[in-house]
């Protein structure tokens, strides 16, 4: 289940003295996620509706008031961004580079920064790494559930530690 794979992630961050559980916002209703994706023209898939519905991205203002010089960064570098700024994000993004074939509508960019991020593949629930110039693009778990248990596993081994003047940071 994904929603007990993310609760595990938050898990891992607590024990690192991270402030994600409480930099994140309250979740949404299905019905508001599926209206959200609406203007895209696309039906956000289960792992999409669960994500969301768990919780509605991080809340960059109360990270940084624990650790200001770091973005809210569940995976490194890259923030869980709330369900408007995903959807604007994806908006942009197929304006500006579908119409040469580097973005795809079903594309939704979970975990993203400025240019780069984890994105969930709604037409198969596949995760990809992407640039937006197209530079990278890996796949990295055939769902949103392996991709989230990646990271637990990761931060269990001690892939990732936390630092209040960097936020997380890979060792």
């Amino acid at each position: 289940m994904l929603r007990h794979a993310l609760e595990q992630l938050v898990d891992e961050h607590d024990r690192a003295g991270s402030p994600l559980r409480s930099s994140l916002r309250p979740g949404l209703a299905g019905e508001e996620v599926s209206a959200a994706f609406a203007a895209l023209r696309v039906e956000p898939n289960s792992s999409v509706v669960e994500l969301y519905g768990w919780a509605d991205g991080t809340d960059a203002g109360v990270w940084r008031s624990f650790s200001p010089s770091s973005d809210p960064s569940p995976v490194f570098g890259y923030g869980f961004t709330p369900l408007d700024s995903t959807v604007a994000t994806a908006a942009l993004l197929l304006d500006e580079l579908g119409p040469h074939g580097l973005w795809k509508r079903e594309w939704c960019p979970v975990f993203w920064s400025q240019t780069a991020g984890y994105v969930v593949d709604m037409a198969d629930e596949s995760v990809w790494f992407i640039t937006a110039d197209d530079i990278v693009r890996a796949r990295m778990a055939d769902n949103l559930e392996e991709f989230v248990l990646g990271l637990v596993a990761d931060w269990r081994s001690g892939e990732y530690y936390f630092d209040v003047g960097h936020g997380v940071q890979p060792r």
